[in-house]
């Protein structure tokens, strides 16, 4: 005879005593996340030992905001959950319904909205004994809209193990209606072209049929695979008296043919309800495609909108970005450069003017181009790095050092270099004519580099998402933003004879302008040192001494071999700080400041630390900084350092950290890519009810740092 208190809890599951919880469980849910709430609910409130009842994970999403399939296609990441259910009972991996397109701009998402129901079976031990358990699940996920905010939670569900089943027909209703969604296994023959033409086939009778008669009008290709097709790129869909095709692009993970290629293929049909998409579970084997299947357009390419959407903004804001970096602190250095190419052609003829004019424009947009290109490039290839990437590689640091005290030494006229080396490229770059105009651009755009101006950032984080194409074009636009000035004083002579005229001064200002150029130099050094370690440092300083060396030649000998030999030299010194070692771990200063100062006291960065803390309620702010940009170390050593802005911090409750990127860090890049920045220094202010984050300016003073976080109290 069975234990009386097991009948009795049985006997209120089977009469509906507390049947509310039994079935629907609310206030189950763990925490409040803002925009979406899960359940788990079954399709019976109670099962008998040894049944197998259906249940379901559930998702629901506030209006116009969309969560990601198991391959988010162009960004995101999927919803991941851990389910809890007591000893011997068996849960199965849940099911996951056929996604959706999801455009954004040129990208393409794979997600859901609205309600997402992810069906799932529950086995009852036959052993079990008759009365309460709880099936938990704790989920995490990416919710976006035009901002992506991770959330997790909780839930569970109460059931009841008892003789007699006792059925949840709402419930069960819910659970079939997604069931309906799940992909079902393809009848289809499917084929992937085994030559990486990328051309999918589906042959059948039964959907040559469907085609014919008009039941069939949309089809697309989901990838289990996130490298496997670029979800970017468009599906051009075919039909003919065999079946039908899709036109595929290849993704980042090489050709299509080469292996079996699995996915969902989801159909667009009418049945006696109307039109609706299902979905079809294949394995498509490489092989011959044959004829058949791509007779006629099937419908229009199910694809993202016109590229070009989005871009007209990210281009305007590239321009005046561009137009604004040349009033960046990374630039002063090759300033002067510019004037002094500009007094000489003002002195000249007004072609020659135009003619430089237009030669350092040339240099300009040509380096933003490949600079452009090898990011997006690197990113292509999986790297998470962004703009300014190039300082964070030790051996390109070093080499800037270097190069920056040979422009010194240059300006003071320690050496000067006539037109027969010409392919030295530190001295092209002080020449006059074409060559040095050039030039005088590359090196601009080697300086600008670790700088993001106003209106840079969010057409930087457009572009770094952006196909090639498009991302090319914003680099283009930055480009001839930031030549734009320079170009159009070549070409207006009304503002070119307006300029100082040339005389013995400019002498005098050249050598000046070499000791910023020497300051240059050391903050180099500083920034090589949070990169490597001493024997960097030592090898730096060593290579700046033999670089003073080949200039000391060059300017001593009237010999063609001797000034020959300095060349030779100052080039190795450029070179050689390839031996610079890289320093891996983490870089000082990121960890949690104890230390009593006036400033603003960070804890240690991470996604984990920011999340909890927005969860906590209280207002946050992160400063993603970098030892090698410039902007960043002075908002560190002014605002940041305020003890008025400390003070500012602590009255509001606002929690501070510090995301330093002096060293490539992928969670960083991560985050930055995920805000739409693509590089520091980035300023985001999460207010304490866990909206939006405002971004605060890249120069920032200690009143508008204030200002904002007065207007965010927790």
């Amino acid at each position: 005879m069975k234990p009386l208190f097991a009948w009795l809890i049985a006997g209120a599951a089977l009469f509906g005593l507390g049947s509310n919880a039994l079935a629907q469980a609310p206030g189950a849910q763990i925490g409040d996340p803002a925009q979406v709430a899960i359940s788990l609910i079954a399709a019976a409130r109670v099962a008998a030992p040894g049944e197998t009842m259906a249940l379901a994970f559930v998702q629901e999403i506030a209006p116009n905001w969309h969560i990601y399939w198991t391959n988010p296609g162009a960004s995101g990441e999927p919803t991941q959950m851990t389910f809890e259910a007591p000893a011997g009972f068996v849960l199965s991996a849940p099911d996951w319904p056929t996604p959706t397109t999801i455009p954004l701009g040129p990208l393409v998402n794979y997600g859901y909205s609205g309600e997402v129901v992810y069906p799932l079976t529950l086995t009852i031990p036959p052993d079990a004994p008759p009365g309460p358990f709880t099936i938990g699940v704790k989920a995490r996920w990416l919710v976006c809209e035009e901002i992506c905010i991770p959330e997790e939670g909780e839930a569970q569900l109460l059931l009841a193990v008892g003789e007699t089943p006792v059925p949840d027909p709402t419930n069960a209703a819910r659970i079939a209606a997604g069931q309906d969604l799940i992909p079902v296994p393809s009848p289809f023959d499917s084929v992937i072209s085994a030559d990486g033409a990328g051309l999918l086939a589906i042959r059948d009778p039964a959907l040559a049929g469907s085609l014919a008669a008009g039941d069939v009008n949309d089809a697309y290709f989901f990838a289990d695979d996130p490298l496997a097709v670029d979800p970017n790129a468009p599906q051009a869909v075919r039909r003919g008296p065999d079946g039908l095709s899709i036109a595929l692009t290849a993704g980042y993970g090489g050709p299509l043919g080469d292996k079996p290629l699995t996915g969902v293929l989801a159909l667009q049909e009418r049945d006696s309800a109307g039109w609706r998409w299902r979905g079809y579970r294949l394995t498509a084997s490489p092989g011959d495609v044959g004829e058949g299947v791509t007779d006629a357009a099937l419908a229009p390419a199910s694809t993202a909108p016109p590229a070009t959407s989005g871009l007209g903004q990210s281009l305007a804001f590239a321009f005046v970005g561009g137009i604004l970096l040349n009033l960046m602190p990374c630039v002063f250095p090759v300033l002067f450069m510019k004037a002094q190419a500009l007094l000489r052609s003002a002195a000249g003829a007004q072609a020659h003017a135009r003619r430089e004019g237009l030669f350092y424009g040339a240099g300009v947009v040509a380096s933003f181009a490949a600079l452009g290109g090898a990011l997006w490039a690197i990113r292509a290839g999986g790297a998470e790095i962004g703009w300014g990437f190039q300082l964070q590689s030790a051996p390109i640091v070093a080499a800037f050092a270097v190069l920056f005290f040979l422009i010194g030494l240059n300006f003071l006229g320690v050496f000067d270099i006539g037109a027969s080396a010409q392919n030295l490229g530190s001295s092209l770059s002080l020449q006059s004519g074409g060559s040095g105009a050039f030039f005088t651009g590359v090196l601009a755009v080697a300086a600008a580099a670790p700088c993001t101006a106003p209106f840079m950032a969010t057409a930087l984080g457009y572009a770094l998402a952006a196909p090639a194409l498009q991302a090319g074009l914003v680099f283009v636009a930055l480009g001839l933003g930031m030549a734009a000035p320079f170009v159009g004083l070549s070409f207006w002579p009304a503002l070119t004879r307006a300029l100082p005229r040339p005389g013995p001064w400019m002498e005098r200002a050249k050598q000046i302008m070499a000791f910023p150029l020497f300051a240059t130099a050391v903050f180099m050094i500083w920034t090589l040192a949070q990169e490597t370690n001493a024997d960097g440092i030592g090898i730096t300083a060593s290579l700046i001494v033999l670089a003073g060396l080949g200039a000391f030649l060059l300017n001593l000998a009237r010999s063609t071999l001797v000034r020959g030999v300095g060349l030779a030299i100052m080039a190795a010194a450029l070179g050689l700080a390839a031996l610079v070692p890289e320093r891996h771990g983490a870089v000082a200063g990121t960890e949690i400041s104890t230390t009593p100062t006036d400033g603003v006291v960070w804890e240690t960065w991470s996604p984990a630390a920011v999340a909890q803390a927005r969860a906590a309620g209280v207002p946050v702010f992160v400063n993603f900084t970098a030892a090698w940009c410039l902007p960043c170390q002075v908002n560190d050593r002014t605002t940041f350092s305020s003890s008025a802005v400390r003070a500012a911090f602590a009255e509001s409750g606002v929690r501070a950290f510090k995301a330093d990127w002096t060293r490539r860090d992928a969670q960083i890049a991560t985050a930055l890519a995920e805000l739409g920045r693509a590089g520091v220094p980035t300023y985001p202010l999460y207010p304490a009810d866990g909206g939006a984050p405002a971004f605060l300016p890249q120069i920032l003073t200690p009143a508008m740092l204030i200002q904002a976080v007065s207007n965010n109290p927790r």
